[in-house]
């Protein structure tokens, strides 16, 4: 599992799969989740709100998009931004988890999350070379 869907779903469920990649990476993840998560906890619960209905997930895909792309609409791609979307989505999977028990759907969201930042934000990330830099090696 990569990093980024490792640390949303450890966080939605308190599920730890086998990482592969780097592990400490996916431990960067973990802690920045939780403190942007921390921080940014009003926005956080008004978007999650936003989103809570209608319960579709088509919808929901759409209304997640729509706020990740607003988070880029500059067209700045920095790391902080992409923590930020990985800390929303884990917050967001957590939080139907939480209400629904629905685990298939925090992985839902943690594939959506994958799949942006594949369509997305990947390039940027290989250009800066990779997650490691981001972790200082």
């Amino acid at each position: 599992m990569d990093p980024i869907c490792d640390t949303i779903l450890w966080y939605a469920i308190g599920r730890s799969p086998a990482m592969s990649g780097t592990p400490i990476v996916s431990r960067f993840l973990r802690e920045r989740v939780v403190e942007i998560t921390e921080k940014q906890s009003t926005l956080f619960c008004g978007l999650v709100k936003e989103i809570s209905e209608p319960v579709h997930r088509q919808s929901h895909d759409i209304q997640m998009q729509a706020i990740w792309d607003e988070i880029f609409i500059d067209g700045v791609i920095n790391w902080g931004r992409i923590l930020v979307i990985v800390a929303f989505a884990a917050t967001l999977a957590r939080h139907y988890y939480l209400s629904t028990g629905d685990e298939d759907y925090a992985e839902h969201i943690a594939y959506k999350t994958k799949e942006y930042f594949n369509d997305r934000l990947a390039p940027w990330v290989i250009e800066q070379g990779g997650w490691k830099i981001l972790i200082g090696q």
